[in-house]
């Protein structure tokens, strides 16, 4: 997927890393640029178990796999900015299966 960040485009590339039908699904997230890894690996997971008529979602951001720290993490300002970049993708999510 094609992104940017300030000035600098970059394609986003995401392996998914682990999966568990109907309960889990975690991808590695990792920024490319002339197809070459510059930053990241951080995952992405989401975990779902039967609630009630419907389903809980938990979304997680696992920064431990995470290279190039400092440019990945410190100077964008995670994970403090994702927080409400999380909630809204729950948003979504439940946006579109509740239909």
């Amino acid at each position: 997927m094609g992104m940017r960040q300030a000035w600098l485009p970059y394609r986003s590339v995401s392996t998914v890393v682990e999966f568990e039908q109907d309960r889990l699904i975690a991808w590695s997230s990792a920024g490319e640029m002339a197809g070459r890894r510059v930053v990241g690996g951080q995952r992405w997971r989401f975990e779902l178990s039967p609630h009630g008529e419907g389903t809980l979602v938990r979304h997680s951001y696992v920064w431990g796999y995470a290279g190039a720290r400092r440019l990945t993490i410190e100077l964008p300002g995670y994970p403090r900015r994702m927080r409400m970049a999380m909630a809204e993708s729950l948003r979504h999510l439940e946006e579109s299966f509740s239909r």
